[in-house]
């Protein structure tokens, strides 16, 4: 069956799924929309004519199943009637659809990104995130998506793409354990909210936009009958603003939208956030009778995973094999056994080489000794059934081979264990912290199969009060016994509003009176440790807890009290708080140190006067957003205890960027800590580059692709490429260079991602100006043999040597020693000559690997004879040719005994 066959199979099947409940809209159900194919746009260019008749035909395919609502084809401009091309990134205002018959729609707003093993973990300022949603409805949006609103986890071995971690928390506004990100979650609620007022203006006419001066826009919908909603918009990313509009001044901070839903009353600022902020952590629980979460494990059992090729369908290949294909994706296992000759000295055998990319372990049995990356073409053997432990069911758990005894295997690689547990008490989502373990994977009978990271989420829904059994495999070495549960809790709450902050926007709904009446709002909710304000050292803040009958000197009046309260109503006023600072903008800020965070708790909720301000001067200038995630000088906001320092460093400053600077210092910045090999310190600054689309220039997005590859971050590299830089890139209007191609090929192939590598290399001519030079041939020829396509390998040579360019001696070292160990000698020997032709020269190695193939197959007189050739015509020397020729007489030696 062809795959266009099978497409619509699916795709019919799942259709039919949805109608049989009645899901469809036109049905009285919740789906509203339906999307075929997803970003073919982005790589069609590489399927040449073939790429507009297949869209054409999933077009037709879709639309002929009926759904009674519209489809959509992400990131396709070419998509045909009455498919609607939709938008994916982190920007789409200036997106237009191709028709003017069809809405402007964003599919996918990115709110944060994947998490790469590596990487940092990415962070989406919330006021980025909104500032890119108030522009999108600004400029004509219809309709826009949030990728993801719900972080998640992807258990098993369902992780997308190379190097994604099990992790899927997206920096969304629910993460990955069910909670509430804050600010993220409030703020973009509020936004909504202040797009809602604006509906009846929105829907009934289109948008007017006028200039309000250099990066300032106004842009209003007016009806006939009069209905207005306007939005303004800073898009410099330097300094705030003052604009006139309407006769009156408004205040637009950097990087920032004002909506106006009756085009004179500022209901929301993108920039300036009246939601809290919550701070979580892992807290490692202890039982009421003094005992760790670690005593909830017991009678820990294991098996030894024996090393090296023992099953009886094991096979010999050339080169490299594809292992999803290899294993039939049933394990990420598969053994090789390869001979090599050592002396005892080399390196290798001492020295371990971390990599995070794809490597092989290799065992000289029976110690592990090392790491090498597999970079040449071998022939070895394979057995493709992965684990034994796999194919034994150890990961059910109910095998009878398990050990119990007391000296449980410590530090000690691929071994097996088995332990059983308790569900942690209360309701918190849990974790299992696998600090002091190594690499490897985790079961819980039966629903878990998961990769293991430092800290990974085990769903509530899974565990059973007693009795759950947890299965282990350990592959480099560690302690069981360090395994502990760890529940995600909300640390404290925190939150910041100042006297340029806009009421509520829930008080739009009220009354003209109430309106006037009301003022700026700070609201927290959890149950609050009253101990907590005690720690306070801000004298406003003293006569906060004044106010609210809790003393800050005496403790007799705090233990008069509850230890939990819920609520705090307190009435911010000069009268109550004074004005130091008169003619100054004022910040107050206020931190709780929470219990737990129920979804039913009460807020607290500290709101100003109409006549009032806050009463903490601001260590900013007036109507400058202060960073929702700075709570206080003292306040700090990092989600995670037991984060790693650098990415932590690297979070806290990213959050802190207000998209302050331009290219060119950010370009300056990345060159100079390239340079001096600082990459840690580089790493930081490039994360909020990721972040802004609108910090764009060519020389920027090569230097940092640059300087990953030299710091051998290639992961980091082919990532920053492929799922951000690129599409920055392009939708920048930026071409990258032949420097920044080669670049990401070299990345993709010593990835093993050659597949990828051929893609960009295909696109140099047609989707980018630059032609291919003599280094795009040979990182691929290079990448082509070590994974045995050598015929795909002489195609890229021929194609090479046509457009003028002489391989290099690598690419012609790595064709000679493909071609003969898959036994084509005489090609093999005519690439040889054709080196010498050029210059080029082979190592020991090729010239052995040559002659002992040719000594296979056609004896040791032709295989001698080849090589006094080779030395007549001086392209081995003496030494080399007398220590082949030995080995080829030892080899004829042993043959024949």
């Amino acid at each position: 069956m062809t795959a266009k066959a099978e497409t619509k199979r699916f795709t019919a099947k799942i259709v039919d799924l949805m109608k049989q409940e009645n899901l469809y809209a036109s049905q009285g159900g919740p789906i509203i929309l339906s999307q075929i194919e997803n970003e073919y746009g982005n790589i069609d260019s590489a399927y040449g004519g073939g790429a507009k008749p297949y869209i054409t035909w999933a077009a037709t395919m879709a639309t002929s199943l009926n759904t009674g609502v519209p489809w959509v084809m992400c990131q396709q401009k070419d998509a045909p009637n009455p498919i609607i091309d939709t938008c994916n990134g982190f920007y789409c205002d200036q997106y237009t659809p191709n028709s003017n018959n069809k809405p402007k729609m964003w599919t996918e707003n990115w709110s944060g990104w994947f998490s790469s093993f590596g990487d940092p973990l990415p962070y989406r300022p919330t006021e980025d995130v909104a500032f890119a949603v108030a522009r999108f409805y600004q400029l004509g949006g219809t309709f826009q998506n949030y990728y993801m609103y719900h972080g998640g986890t992807n258990f098993g071995r369902s992780s997308g793409g190379p190097f994604i971690t099990t992790t899927y928390d997206y920096d969304a506004p629910i993460d990955e354990y069910g909670l509430l990100r804050q600010p993220k979650w409030g703020h973009l609620k509020d936004v909504h909210k202040a797009i809602k007022l604006c509906e009846e203006a929105m829907v009934e006419t289109d948008p007017k936009t006028t200039s309000l001066g250099s990066n300032l826009e106004a842009t209003v919908y007016k009806t006939e009958s009069g209905k207005c909603a306007a939005f303004l918009a800073n898009v410099g990313t330097q300094s705030d603003a003052t604009v006139k509009f309407n006769g009156n001044s408004y205040s637009l901070a950097a990087w920032s939208v004002s909506i106006l839903p009756d085009c004179k009353n500022v209901v929301l600022n993108t920039a300036k956030i009246n939601s809290m902020s919550t701070v979580t952590k892992f807290v490692h629980q202890s039982s009421e009778d003094g005992a760790t979460d670690t005593d909830a494990f017991s009678g820990w059992s294991w098996i030894y995973e024996p090393v090296g090729v023992s099953s009886n369908n094991a096979f010999t290949k050339p080169g490299l094999l594809e292992q999803i294909n290899t294993t039939a994706d049933q394990s990420d296992y598969l053994w090789y056994s390869l001979s090599i000759e050592t002396k005892g000295d080399e390196p290798f055998l001492e020295d371990h080489v971390d990599s995070l990319g794809h490597a092989l372990k290799v065992f000289l049995i029976p110690e592990l000794w090392s790491i090498v990356r597999f970079e040449r073409c071998w022939s070895y053997r394979a057995s493709p059934i992965g684990l034994k432990g796999e194919g034994l069911g150890l990961s059910t758990g109910s095998s009878s081979l398990w050990v119990s005894r007391p000296a449980l295997p410590k530090n000690q690689p691929l071994v097996w264990y088995k332990t059983t547990f308790d569900a942690p008490s209360g309701s918190s989502p849990v974790a299992l912290d696998f600090t002091g373990l190594g690499k490897g994977e985790a079961w819980r009978i039966l629903q878990l199969n998961q990769m293991s990271e430092k800290l990974y989420h085990v769903p509530r829904s899974w565990l059973k009060p007693s009795g759950n059994v947890l299965v282990l495999f350990e592959q480099e070495g560690g302690d069981p016994t360090k395994l502990s549960f760890a529940t995600r809790e909300v640390q404290s709450i925190c939150s910041r509003v100042s006297d340029s902050h806009p009421i509520p926007v829930e008080m739009w709904t009220a009354d003209e009176e109430t309106r006037k009446r009301a003022g700026p709002t700070l609201s927290l909710g959890c149950l609050i440790h009253i101990r907590s304000y005690l720690r306070s050292t801000s004298p406003a803040l003293e006569l906060l807890m004044d106010h609210a009958g809790v003393s800050a000197t005496a403790d007799a009046a705090a233990k008069e009290l509850s230890p939990l309260l819920k609520r705090i109503d307190v009435r911010v006023s000069v009268n109550t708080f004074g004005d130091p600072c008169a003619g100054t903008a004022k910040t107050l800020a206020v931190e709780a140190s929470c219990a737990y965070f129920p979804a039913s708790a009460d807020p607290t909720s500290i709101t100003n006067s109409a006549t009032s301000t806050a009463v903490v001067p601001s260590s900013t200038a007036p109507g400058l957003p202060i960073p929702a995630t700075t709570c206080g000088p003292d306040i700090k906001n990092i989600e995670e205890e037991n984060q790693e320092e650098r990415d932590s460093r690297c979070e806290t400053r990213s959050k802190r960027q207000r998209f302050g600077h331009n290219a060119l210092t950010y370009h300056v910045t990345i060159k100079k800590l390239g340079a001096a090999k600082m990459y840690e310190e580089m790493d930081c600054v490039v994360n909020p580059v990721l972040a802004v689309s609108s910090i764009a220039s060519e020389p920027l997005y090569n230097s940092m692709i640059y300087y990953f590859t030299e710091a051998r971050k290639l992961v980091r590299a082919v990532n920053i490429f492929k799922r951000i830089l690129f599409k920055q890139m392009v939708d920048s209007g930026i071409e990258p260079d032949i420097f920044c191609l080669n670049s990401m090929i070299k990345g993709y192939v010593l990835s093993l991602h050659v597949n990828d590598a051929l893609r960009i290399f295909h696109q140099m001519g047609t989707s980018y100006e630059c032609q291919p030079n003599s280094f795009s041939y040979d990182y691929l020829i290079h990448g082509l043999c070590a994974q045995g396509r050598t015929q795909n390998a002489r195609e890229i040579c021929d194609r090479m040597k046509k457009s003028g360019f002489v391989p290099s001696s690598k690419s012609y070292t790595s064709l000679v020693n493909s071609l003969a160990l898959e036994g084509e000698v005489d090609e093999a020997v005519k690439f040889l000559w054709e080196m010498a032709e050029h210059q080029r020269w082979a190592d020991v190695i090729t010239y052995r690997t040559v002659s002992t193939e040719m000594l296979r197959q056609r004896g040791t007189r032709e295989a001698l004879r080849f090589l006094y050739l080779l030395q007549e015509k001086k392209v081995v020397d003496g030494q080399t040719y007398q220590k082949i020729v030995y080995e080829l007489e030892d080899n004829s030696h042993y043959e024949n005994i």
